[in-house]
């Protein structure tokens, strides 16, 4: 089952002015409606925890899906849960896959069957020379920009996840593609709390496994600092600026000390109160495609030095 990276920025605002809560993808069952959890828990095939079998779930409502991608990536736009959540189709599609991010939690919550089929299919036809991996930042590149990835540079990005699932899925995800290049882009959903508080020692060292791994497997690695998150409405206690730069300094450093390449795009996107520009981000969190034309010459100069 794909959780379609475009709504993930309209989700978690959108599903709080649905039903009280954030998806259970960010923030987990416990704060699902007891309907939705109960359905979701009900629907799990038995064993399907041992014998590797992802989730099923009939095809999304592709107008709908391309309605909300415009929303994440049209420069200009506000995303506003109070104005879009009054129209009913909006509401019932939200109510849909928040019940879909539960069953995915349930039954793969590192996502390890996101990309199985895909991988299969990428080594049939040969190694990628660039993997890019991460949460959703990673994953809507390739819907706001798709001339980024071709046949041999291609997206492994997760909407909502954080680095200890991105470290989970690293091997099949990286590893077994035998990639010149990885670019690691990660830690947003660890500041945003998804799976609950994590320090900032964890997410580094999550992030030092990854290279680890990257390293040992003869696996360039081009390093991305978090980027910019603005104040968020609903967590005015996050105040994730100084945090954000703080972290992004132990990435800097940890980059210089691995010897793998840094790209800083926190300084590129960030506006004056070091939150994500408001032209280049419509949700304070996620680029749209003007962020992400910003983003892309520095990615493709970092990984033309990796790979000469």
């Amino acid at each position: 089952m794909r959780l379609p990276s475009f709504v993930m920025s309209v989700l978690w605002q959108a599903t709080r002015a649905l039903f009280g809560v954030t998806p259970a993808i960010l923030l987990g069952p416990a704060l699902v409606p007891a309907a939705i959890a109960a359905q979701s828990l009900a629907a799990l095939p038995p064993q399907a925890q041992f014998d590797g079998q992802c989730p099923n779930s009939d095809p999304l409502d592709q107008s709908m899906v391309e309605r909300l991608r415009e929303l994440s990536f049209t420069p200009g736009v506000i995303i506003d849960p109070s104005t879009f959540m009054q129209d009913p189709n909006i509401a019932k599609f939200v109510g849909e896959m928040t019940k879909r991010a539960q069953l995915q939690k349930q039954m793969d919550w590192s996502g390890l069957c996101r990309y199985r089929a895909d991988n299969k299919a990428q080594l049939s036809k040969g190694a990628p020379k660039v993997v890019f991996l991460g949460d959703s930042i990673t994953e809507n590149w390739l819907f706001a920009d798709p001339t980024m990835f071709a046949e041999d540079v291609i997206d492994r990005g997760i909407s909502g996840q954080t680095t200890s699932q991105i470290l989970l899925r690293f091997y099949p995800d990286v590893v077994a593609l035998r990639p010149k290049v990885v670019h690691i882009l990660a830690g947003t959903n660890d500041i945003l709390q998804n799976t609950g508080p994590v320090g900032d020692d964890d997410i580094v060292n999550n992030i030092s496994a990854m290279i680890d791994i990257a390293q040992i497997n003869n696996i360039k690695v081009v390093l991305a600092s978090v980027l910019p998150i603005s104040v968020r409405p609903w967590q005015p206690d996050l105040q994730p600026a100084q945090r954000l730069i703080r972290l992004n300094e132990r990435l800097k450093a940890l980059a210089a000390t691995r010897k793998v390449l840094f790209i800083d795009y926190f300084a590129a996107l960030k506006d004056a109160n070091d939150g994500l520009s408001a032209d280049l981000g419509n949700d304070g969190v996620h680029p749209n495609r003007d962020g992400y034309t910003v983003m892309k010459p520095l990615a493709i100069s970092a990984i033309e030095q990796s790979l000469r």
